[in-house]
Order: structure tokens, then C-alpha cells, then sequence
């Protein structure tokens, strides 16, 4: 028996069936075309498209594939609300997502399993398990964004499993009050060594520190005014700083300048002054704090090579810069700092952030305490 067909092109034959499926925004209605080997082929495609329409999904969901959903999403909603330096760290990930087999896929078809896949074949690359959590954390609010716009109805990254980060034991977490002691003594004789001394003594983040000018220390009234970051990043194809808000509105912010850091800075300043100087450069409110040796915003990289050499010149423990924050917000911890005052000092959005710090440093305070019984035994 014959198939009972409608329609014909390129000398095959069809059965077409027509639907509304919505309407545009002048009122007019929204028809699609659905076509089978047969009359019940294409009719069950039809139900199943108007189906899903009625389940939530958007008009022309199945038009749109992962690569432009995902393209369109970071530029135009996520980007904008990320950090420069956070931009930059994500370009790499980017190009991975972009080169992957989610790209040419339709967005409704990826299931939990094609991420987890994905993952798979990265770590099997030799990706590190940092690089693929980056991947993650851009994916996750991706399928999150396209859930609440309509574009699916079913989030996959609910059953997807990101690989767990490997901690290093044998790397100390922070410097101990003693390294830091012998790391500012060092800074009051080597200029090059006062930023590390600063960080430690502010909680700055990197960037904010390297991003500050003169004229955002107020050595009179001993304030230190956080209100933008620097970090590196390729612009039209040239290698450039560039200064950016701070990480959050929270990160606005003035922080007391410790006493002890004044004479410090002060002679940092005067050394700034006399490169200016040599280097024939006007010196001015706007100059940059923490210069390079060409007057010249530092590169993180750089920094953090010169810290690395300076750890091993002091013999001093194997740790990162951003160790030296969490040195600051430790030690306001165990000064007993209230943890609303430290998280404003820290520059932190979220309370929760600086809560780790305080819980982890009550549970060392509990071991010492149950330590101390040994000497019911002594």
C-alpha cells in the first residue's frame, strides 16, 4: 500500500503538516511546517513539537544549537559581570568549550552525560583539574540562564560531577607569625620586598594593591582608599594593563593603615620619588604606588616570580601572594575581630566567604584546648 503523501521536492515525496505555534509581536500567528515519511510521522512530530512549546519551551528551541546559545550568553550576560582579570582567565576555557563537541549540537538534545564526557576527555588530554572546575563554573550558569529563559526545560549539570581539586600537603597554607616578622624586617631594608609586606599587612587582593596611587594613601589621616584593580590583558592584539572596578562593590573600601607600616611606606614613597627621578619622570599624586623599575604598572606574573624568589632568598615557606592575604584575615581572626568588620576590611560580598576563615581557625582553637588536658597525665 502506497504512503499517503502531500508534498514533493528534489523527486522525494512527504506528508506536510502545518501548525500555529505562536505569534509574532504584530499579532500576526507564528506557523511552522512539519514533515513524515507518512501522515502519522509527521503528525506525531507536530504534537511532540507543541508538546514541549506548552511544557515551557521557547518558540524555535529546536533551531538552537549549543555554540550560539552559549556564545550569545557570555558575552552579552555574563562578561559584563565579570572582572578583567576574570575575563582573561576564562579565554582559555572559552576556547576549549568552543572547540568541543557540545558546540555544534542543539541545545535541548545535550544531556548530563555529553558534559561529563567532556570533562573525561580534558583531564585525558592533560588538563589540569583546576582548568576543567574553571569549565564547569562557566557551564553550570550557562544551563542555569538557558532553564530560566526557556531554552530547556531539564538542567543538565544537575547530575554532572566536577573532579575534585587534589590539596597539596606539603605546602604550608600561610607564612607563621614569625616568617612574616622576618619577611617585614626584610622589607624595611629592600625596597623591592615592601609590597609583599603591605599585602600581608592589609588583606589587599593583588591587583587592588598593584592598581593603587599616591594619592590613595592618606599618610595624614592613615587611610588606605581601595577603589580599583589592574591586571594584564591582550587588547587589539597588544600585551596591556588595564584598570578595571574592583572585583565586587563590596571591594570599594578604606582600610585603617596598620602603624607599624607607616614608616615602612614612607620610605617606599620617598624611593619612588627618587626613581622618578632618575627615569626622568614627573612625580605626582596619580603615580603609580608600587612601580616597576621603568615607572610602569607590575605585571601579576612578575610579582609573583619575585615572591617565589624572595621565599627561597629568606628560606621562608613555599606559598602563593594570596597567601598573604589570608595571613591578614587569619590574624584579624585570632585577634578576636568581629567577623562583620573583618569581611569589610577583607573587601568580601558575601559574609560566608570570611565565615571559612573564622570556623577553620575555631577548630584549630578547639585542638589546642583538647591538647591541653595532657597535663592531667603529667
Amino acid at each position: 500500500m502506497p504512503r499517503k503523501t502531500n508534498f514533493t521536492t528534489n523527486g522525494s515525496s512527504y506528508y506536510r503538516t502545518t501548525a500555529t505555534i505562536g505569534k509574532a509581536p504584530d499579532g500576526s500567528p507564528i506557523r511552522k511546517q512539519f514533515y513524515g515519511k507518512g501522515k502519522k510521522e509527521s503528525e506525531q512530530k507536530r504534537d511532540d513539537y507543541l508538546h514541549k512549546i506548552n511544557g515551557g519551551l521557547s518558540v524555535g528551541f529546536d533551531k538552537i544549537t549549543f555554540g550560539v546559545a552559549y556564545r550569545q550568553w557570555f558575552e552579552t550576560v555574563h562578561k559584563p559581570t565579570l572582572a578583567a582579570s576574570s575575563v582573561r582567565r576564562y579565554e582559555s576555557n572559552n576556547t576549549r568549550i568552543y572547540t568541543s563537541n557540545l558546540i555544534t549540537m542543539m541545545l535541548v538534545n545535550i544531556k548530563s552525560l555529553h558534559i561529563q564526557l567532556l570533562y573525561h576527555d580534558l583531564l585525558d588530554s592533560g588538563v589540569s583539574i583546576n582548568t576543567v572546575r574553571n569549565t564547569n563554573n562557566l557551564l553550570s550558569p550557562f544551563f542555569t540562564y538557558a532553564l530560566k529563559t526557556d531554552m530547556i526545560t531539564k538542567n543538565p549539570m544537575l547530575a554532572v560531577e566536577a573532579p575534585r581539586e587534589r590539596k597539596i600537603e606539603s605546602e604550608k597554607h600561610i607564612l607563621s607569625k614569625a616568617e612574616i616578622q622576618k619577611l617585614v624586617a626584610h622589607a624595611q631594608l629592600n625596597n623591592r620586598a615592601v609590597i609583599f609586606a603591605f599585602l600581608a599587612l592589609t588583606g589587599l587582593r593583588q591587583g587592588e594593591a598593584l592598581a593603587l596611587t599616591h594619592n590613595d594613601i592618606d599618610l595624614k589621616e592613615n587611610i588606605i582608599k581601595v577603589n580599583k584593580s589592574v591586571s594584564y590583558l591582550t587588547i587589539n592584539g597588544k600585551y596591556q594593563a588595564m584598570l578595571s572596578a574592583t572585583k565586587t562593590a563590596s571591594s570599594t573600601r578604606d582600610i585603617p593603615l596598620f602603624e607599624g607600616l607607616r614608616p615602612i611606606l614612607q620610605a617606599h614613597i620617598n624611593s619612588e620619588k627618587e626613581k622618578c627621578l632618575r627615569l626622568g619622570i614627573p612625580f605626582g599624586s596619580d603615580n603609580i604606588l608600587f612601580s616597576s623599575g621603568t615607572g610602569r604598572y607590575i605585571e601579576g606574573k612578575s610579582l609573583r616570580t619575585s615572591f617565589k624568589r624572595l621565599l627561597h632568598r629568606l628560606e621562608l615557606s613555599t606559598v602563593t601572594v594570596h597567601s598573604l592575604r589570608h595571613y591578614f584575615c587569619t590574624t584579624l581572626a585570632e585577634n578576636g575581630v568581629n567577623i562583620k568588620t573583618a569581611s569589610i576590611l577583607m573587601g568580601h560580598s558575601d559574609i560566608n566567604t570570611t565565615m571559612k576563615v573564622y570556623t577553620h581557625i575555631q577548630e584549630e582553637e578547639k585542638k589546642r584546648g583538647i591538647a591541653t588536658l595532657i597535663n592531667v597525665f603529667s
